[in-house]
C-alpha cells in the first residue's frame, strides 16, 4: 500500500520527454566515458606535470628562482648584468641570452661573481654591470 501513496501520474507525453532526455544524459556519459578510457594521457602523473610547468618557465624566470634559492633574497640586492657596448661607446654584439639578475649579496663584487658563477660564463671580454636594486 505504501507504494502506490509515493506514485505519481503524469501525462504520457512528458513521461516520453523524460524518458528520451534520461537517454540523451546516458549516451553523452557513456561517450566522455568512452573518450577518457581511450585517451592517450589517461595516466597523469603528478611529478611529470609539475615538471612541465617547471620547463615551461622562461629561463631568466628559472636562473632567478636558483640564485634566489643559493644566495637568499636577504641583505642588499644588487642587479647585475653583462654589458657589451665597445669602450668607444659603440653597440656590441648581442648577448640577451645573458639577462641581468637581481642577486643577495655583501658587496657589488660578491654580486658579479655570483653572477658568473649562476650564469656559468668562466670567460667574457664584456663589462660587468651592476646597480644596487635595495638595502635590507
Amino acid at each position: 500500500m505504501a507504494a502506490k501513496e509515493n506514485m505519481v501520474e503524469i501525462p504520457a507525453s512528458v513521461w516520453e520527454a523524460m524518458q528520451k532526455r534520461l537517454d540523451a544524459l546516458e549516451q553523452a556519459s557513456r561517450l566522455t566515458t568512452e573518450a577518457v578510457l581511450n585517451s592517450k594521457a589517461k595516466i597523469l602523473d603528478p611529478a611529470y606535470e609539475a615538471l612541465k610547468v617547471e620547463i615551461a618557465k622562461p629561463a631568466s624566470v628559472r636562473t632567478q628562482e636558483i640564485a634566489d634559492r643559493r644566495f637568499g633574497t636577504a641583505g642588499k640586492r644588487y642587479r647585475v648584468w653583462l654589458d657589451s657596448t665597445t669602450p668607444d661607446g659603440k653597440k656590441g654584439p648581442d648577448i640577451s641570452e645573458h639577462f641581468p639578475l637581481v642577486l643577495s649579496a655583501n658587496s657589488e663584487h660578491e654580486a658579479k661573481a655570483f653572477y658568473l658563477d649562476v650564469m656559468g660564463i668562466t670567460q667574457h671580454k664584456y663589462t660587468l654591470k651592476h646597480e644596487l636594486v635595495n638595502a635590507a
